[in-house]
C-alpha cells in the first residue's frame, strides 16, 4: 500500500486487517472481526500457503510482505540441509516448521511443539504447505 488514499482492494483489505490489530481491548476486535466478517484465510507467503488470520501480527506481516521474520527465516534458510533435523518449540502457527520440512526434505525431520489451543492451526498450515 502506498502512502495517502488505499487505491486497490487488496490496500483497503491490509489498512482494515493493520487497524484491527490495533484496537484495544482486544475482545473488541475480536467482535469487530466477527461482525466484519475477517476469518482466517489463506495466505501465500514465497513457496508455502498458510491458513492465518490476517488482522494478527503473523497474518499481517504474510499479508503485506509474504514472509515472517525475515531475519530468521534467512538464517533457517541458510542452516538447514536436507537430512537435517529441526525442532520448533513453540511453533505457533507452524510457519518455521513448514519451511524446515520443505529444507530438510523426505530424509530430515521435523518436530514442531506447541500447546493444544493452536494445533488446529498447525494442521492447517501443514496441509496447505504440503508438508
Amino acid at each position: 500500500m502506498t502512502a495517502g488514499f488505499p487505491r486497490s482492494i487488496r490496500d483497503w483489505q491490509t489498512l482494515l486487517y493493520s487497524n484491527l490489530l490495533r484496537i484495544r481491548p482486544t475482545q473488541l476486535g475480536a467482535a469487530l472481526k466477527e461482525i466484519l466478517g475477517v476469518k482466517r484465510r489463506c495466505i501465500q507467503a514465497r513457496r508455502h500457503t498458510f491458513f492465518a488470520d490476517p488482522a494478527s501480527n503473523f497474518g499481517l506481516e504474510l499479508w503485506r510482505h509474504g514472509v515472517y521474520e525475515p531475519a530468521m527465516t534467512v538464517l533457517v534458510e541458510t542452516l538447514l540441509r536436507p537430512c537435517d533435523t529441526f525442532l520448533d518449540i513453540g511453533a505457533n502457527e507452524g510457519y518455521f516448521s513448514v519451511l524446515a520440512a520443505t529444507l530438510v526434505g523426505p530424509s530430515g525431520r521435523v518436530h514442531c511443539i506447541e500447546p493444544p489451543a493452536l494445533n488446529p492451526s498447525l494442521d492447517s498450515s501443514q496441509s496447505f504447505g504440503g508438508t
